[in-house]
């Protein structure tokens, strides 16, 4: 994937997946600085692109219901993540 896809693909991503996460408040855990966890919301952008939009939506849902934390609003790893977008 590249060029106009790409950047499509990663708007995608950050619209229907990262920015309602967000909203629901998902957070980014205690021991991981501000600067780290930004690249970390950044690097499912691209390697998430290539999904469509129902997709990413049945994601969101996977990943708000696998919260980690005491309060389960935290982010899980970014594997998981392409784990279970795999699994989709």
């Amino acid at each position: 994937m590249e060029g106009q896809a790409l950047k499509d693909g990663k708007d995608r991503v950050r619209d229907l997946l990262i920015k309602p996460l967000l909203e629901l408040g998902m957070v980014r855990k205690r021991n991981v600085s501000e600067s780290k966890h930004q690249a970390f919301l950044d690097g499912p952008m691209a390697r998430l692109a290539y999904m469509k939009a129902d997709r990413l939506e049945a994601l969101r849902e996977t990943v708000a219901n696998c919260a980690t934390g005491a309060h389960k609003n935290c982010w899980s790893s970014e594997v998981s993540i392409a784990n279970w977008a795999r699994a989709l």
